[in-house]
């Protein structure tokens, strides 16, 4: 488990990058892109999306938000 302390700047430009990854790319670079981590920042982007869509604004004595990013799966033995 990791905590990370992200300022409103930094935050923009992790979802900058997550959203030009998976969808800012045009057709062809799309095709031919072969980062491995490109599957992954469509839904990761999708979960910051909904998250901050969600927030409240925070307070003067609790002014941070808290997103935990969980992506173990649960695997039942067979």
């Amino acid at each position: 488990m990791q905590t990370i302390e992200v300022s409103g700047d930094n935050l923009v430009t992790i979802l900058e990058a997550l959203w030009n990854t998976a969808f800012g790319q045009t057709g062809y670079l799309a095709i031919m892109d072969t980062d491995p981590n490109k599957s992954a920042c469509g839904p990761l982007y999708r979960r910051f999306r909904t998250w901050l869509e969600d927030l409240e604004p925070g307070t003067a004595s609790k002014p941070g938000h808290t997103l935990v990013l969980d992506e173990r799966l649960d695997i039942q033995p067979a």
